[in-house]
């Protein structure tokens, strides 16, 4: 089947034995028939409805039905939630949303600050970095838009909680990764470290380490970040072809309570290289008085 679309309900082409129907809207007229060969029936409404093509010669007449499906184009949110309903400031917030109608649509994500101007936010998946923001209770809520109108999910809230403080904690150096002993990291695809098992807890803010690339097959950089952030705009330690590369860093550990890192590489011919990251120690809030 093969959709196209009308003023108010999507239009459903139903490929038949000698040509096709389209189903639009623009009419009062629930069904229409036609002695045309490619005609065009319209409904006023969405749902399910029943097509019948007949094409007969001067002896005899078959016929085949089919049940199409109708859309209503006017668009609608299915989902809007953000990923957490608390963050500390810094933190970066996913807000995820899903909605129909008819295309193109476009999702706008709106952050409602304080006493401040909203801030707008595109894509039905988007990233809200709080870096900067004041401590409270933040609104958020998704638009879809499309030619035929416009949607608003309902306002859901994020509490931005203040940044705390974190105090250092010392492990016995520990590899938590090294793509030698699988793997090598290949361009272009996002690889996750778990550094729980160097002693260090999910629940950690960060982690001290040393992240070192061996043997990349071209020119190029790695990223390092928070695991369950998307890919950062910045890389972590550049390269040339062949070279050993190392860089002491001090990063986040994924918001989530996962206790992980995410690698992503670049390199000038899509190739490979090995890569090695050692925990020396982490970032915890201390515990409550």
């Amino acid at each position: 089947m093969k959709q196209a679309l009308g003023k108010r309900v999507r239009c459903a082409v139903v490929l038949g034995l000698a040509g096709s129907l389209c189903l639009g809207a623009a009419s009062a007229v629930q069904a229409a028939g036609s002695t045309a060969a490619n005609p065009t029936v319209v409904f006023a409404t969405p749902g399910s409805k029943q097509v019948t093509l007949a094409p007969c010669n001067g002896t005899a007449c078959s016929s085949t039905s089919q049940t199409i499906q109708v859309l209503d184009p006017f668009p609608a949110v299915i989902s809007a939630s953000a990923t957490g309903v608390t963050a500390q400031v810094g933190q970066l917030v996913e807000l995820i949303g899903t909605g129909r109608g008819k295309p193109p649509l476009t999702f706008t994500w709106q952050v409602i600050p304080i006493a401040a101007p909203a801030v707008n936010l595109p894509g039905a998946t988007a990233w809200w970095d709080t870096t900067g923001y004041a401590p409270g209770v933040y609104q958020l809520k998704m638009t879809i838009a499309n030619s035929s109108g416009t949607a608003t999910s309902a306002t859901s809230t994020v509490a931005l909680l203040p940044s705390q403080a974190g105090s250092f904690y010392t492990v016995t150096p520990c590899r938590a990764y090294d793509s030698r002993t699988a793997t090598a990291l290949a361009a272009g695809l996002v690889s996750t470290i778990s550094v729980t098992s160097c002693g260090i807890p999910a629940d950690a803010q960060a982690v001290a380490g040393n992240l070192t690339v061996v043997s990349p097959t071209g020119a190029g950089a790695i990223s390092l970040f928070p695991g369950n952030y998307p890919v950062p705009p910045t890389s972590t330690v550049s390269f040339g072809t062949g070279a050993v590369r190392a860089s002491s860093v001090v990063m986040p550990l994924a918001s989530d309570g996962t206790g992980t890192l995410a690698l992503f590489a670049s390199l000038s011919n899509n190739g490979t290289l090995e890569v090695l990251f050692d925990v020396s120690g982490y970032f915890k809030a201390p515990p409550a008085p």
